[in-house]
């Protein structure tokens, strides 16, 4: 068995799982393209007698062959690909049960993405917590938004950073500290 994950952008796909995937040749194989493009499982009950996969390495003594998509909402994310051998059937209470498990698959990897932008967002806001507020600082007011534009643009690596501070009620007038990457300094207004 092996999982197969598809990114639109991407040209090559990552493999998990899959003995010889050195010898991919960096896209999917055509059987594995239509999975992906129609979005139905596929099932080849006699490879003897299946298509031609390369180049996806098929197990010595493999009968039997099952591509299941792994569906995020609104795209397949991915393949599950299962060989079996004789007398592995390849039916469909067979394409029922790897189905099932190509759900559970995808809902795993879907919460490992998930996670990770999670744990990426957290540590930006971590990195931005210890920041004290300028008002709150015995430096100038600058110097402080200046300290938290840096610290902001060093978690985010963004190109442009601004922060506007409104004098208390006074609508019109504004403190702004910021960075643009395009310019040779940062500026204050």
């Amino acid at each position: 068995a092996y999982i197969l994950l598809h990114e639109p952008e991407s040209v090559a796909p990552v493999i998990i799982g899959e003995s010889g995937a050195a010898s991919r040749e960096g896209r999917p194989a055509p059987v594995e393209a239509e999975v992906l493009r129609e979005g139905l499982p596929r099932r080849f009950a006699d490879l003897a007698h299946g298509p031609d996969l390369h180049p996806i390495p098929v197990p010595a003594g493999a009968g039997s062959f099952l591509l299941i998509p792994l569906s995020d909402p609104g795209r397949v994310a991915g393949l599950l690909g299962v060989f079996g051998r004789p007398p592995v059937r390849s039916d469909e209470p067979a394409v029922r049960l790897f189905t099932a498990i190509g759900r559970h698959v995808t809902r795993a990897l879907h919460n490992a993405e998930t996670y990770h932008s999670l744990a990426k967002q957290l540590s930006q806001v971590q990195v931005l917590s210890p920041l004290r507020l300028p008002w709150a600082t015995s430096s100038p007011r600058e110097e402080g938004m200046w300290d938290i534009v840096k610290r902001f643009l060093e978690t985010t690596h963004v190109d442009r950073c601004a922060i506007t501070l409104a004098a208390p009620g006074e609508a019109s007038a504004h403190l702004i500290v910021g960075y643009d990457r395009f310019r040779d300094n940062p500026w204050i207004e």
